[in-house]
């Protein structure tokens, strides 16, 4: 009895530091800096669109395909989270295999040439996958909040107007029509009441005001 509770205490020690590690990578994740631009932000976008899209189950397997869901997801966050830079999908798509938890399955016409399009890069890709672990903790609703608080926190810093921009980018994509009550402080000591559909980064983005 006392193995069993001893075992049930290390797997549960060892979740906690996966989920750990994960957002050590998610807080280290190497993108490109620019004096005038700034950071180019392709990999957390693309991280922040994949988990938004997996926690509504638009994304229900480990198999991440270069979808019309994904691809317009991907686009309405980088229009609102980095104008700087010019956006697309086929950018990080290939070069985040390099933070060593994305994973691409090629099409075998594909001649190993970066796509420079994403109409390209669907013809190159048959899908991309996360390490197993690391899919397991998105689909669990603590864990993926977690991994996306460290999104935000390392890699998105932005004012009341942006933020209530961002929550606005997924209202199509949205399965659920359950509303959540939430209380938002803004630079006044007053309270504000925002009614919002469930979304995995909306909650990411209020839990922190």
């Amino acid at each position: 009895m006392s193995k069993n509770i001893e075992n049930k205490s290390k797997n549960k020690a060892d979740d906690k530091r996966s989920l750990a590690e994960y957002c050590d990578r998610f807080a280290e994740l190497n993108v490109s800096t620019n004096k005038q631009r700034g950071t180019a932000q392709y990999k957390p976008i693309l991280l922040l669109s994949v988990i938004d899209l997996t926690a509504q189950d638009f994304i229900s397997d480990n198999k991440i395909a270069v979808s019309e869901n994904l691809i317009n997801t991907f686009n309405r966050y980088w229009k609102i989270l980095n104008s700087e830079y010019e956006g697309g999908l086929h950018y990080p798509f290939l070069h985040l295999q390099s933070e060593g938890f994305w994973h691409i399955e090629f099409k075998p016409e594909f001649n190993g040439l970066q796509p420079k399009t994403t109409n390209k890069l669907k013809h190159a890709v048959e899908y991309a996958s996360l390490d197993n672990e690391l899919f397991e903790l998105i689909q669990d609703p603590v864990s993926r909040q977690t991994l996306v608080d460290t999104l935000i926190d390392v890699w998105f810093s932005y004012s009341k107007k942006q933020i209530e921009d961002v929550i606005s980018i997924n209202n199509e994509f949205q399965s659920s029509k359950d509303e959540l009550d939430i209380n938002h402080f803004d630079d006044s000591p007053q309270r504000k009441r925002f009614y919002l559909k469930k979304s995995i980064l909306r909650n990411a983005f209020f839990a922190r005001q």
